[in-house]
């Protein structure tokens, strides 16, 4: 008897669809009046005229949805940015600024912020989409500090990083007097530059160079 082969490449749904796009207008609305767990694929599939089984077929689960709506937060958080200051700064500091200055956004948010930490709080954190700004100046860090870290390693350094980082700031957003944001930013960022390879000397001249920028334009970020 011959079997049938199946393609290895199977063809991924196009979330940039019309489809997927009115889905993620219709989940967004939906996460920001409720927190992350209170919200349903019923609720946003009954808003948005379509069936549960659509927007599985698009986004597969509601961590995987959820995290592309944070990826879309984040990335239009960078139009409140004059990114013509960070001409300043060589590409892992503009790492470090950016994803600073998106979190202080973040918390400046309350709608955003509460499924933000909510989001944070009710996953295992597998499923993560920080925009794509964010993974363009991981390229450029990575290309301009000539570390050879292939994209797979990346990940998964990533995915180790993360578990502290959510706890870290889950910590933080509940206790904001014993642990600052800039203390959470320095031990994850730091964390991570060492796992790619960066020296204990480079990664503090990175940090305190993102700091002095931050302090001449965006005071507010370290000022807790």
């Amino acid at each position: 008897m011959r079997f049938k082969q199946y393609e290895e490449n199977v063809k991924q749904p196009n979330i940039y669809s019309p489809a997927a796009k009115a889905i993620l207008k219709v989940a967004r609305e939906c996460f920001m009046e409720k927190e992350y767990d209170k919200v349903t694929f019923r609720q946003i599939a009954d808003r948005a005229g379509v069936t549960s089984g659509l927007i599985a077929y698009y986004f597969e689960s509601k961590d995987r949805l959820a995290a592309q709506i944070m990826a879309q937060y984040l990335d239009e958080e960078l139009q409140k940015i004059n990114l013509s200051l960070l001409d300043e700064l060589d590409s892992a500091e503009c790492f470090y600024t950016v994803v600073f200055l998106q979190w202080m956004y973040i918390d400046r948010d309350p709608s955003f912020a509460r499924f933000y930490y909510s989001y944070n709080r009710s996953t295992p954190g597998k499923v993560w989409e920080n925009g794509k700004t964010y993974n363009r100046l991981i390229q450029e860090f990575l290309d301009e500090y000539q570390l050879e870290v292939t994209r797979e390693q990346n990940d998964i350094y990533l995915i180790a990083c993360r578990g502290s980082s959510r706890e870290l700031l889950l910590h933080r957003h509940e206790h904001p007097s014993r642990l600052s944001r800039e203390m959470v930013m320095d031990i994850t960022t730091s964390n991570y530059f060492y796992n790619l390879g960066m020296s204990d000397k480079v990664i503090y001249r990175v940090i305190q160079n993102s700091k002095e920028f931050l302090k001449k334009y965006y005071p507010e970020a370290l000022a807790e």
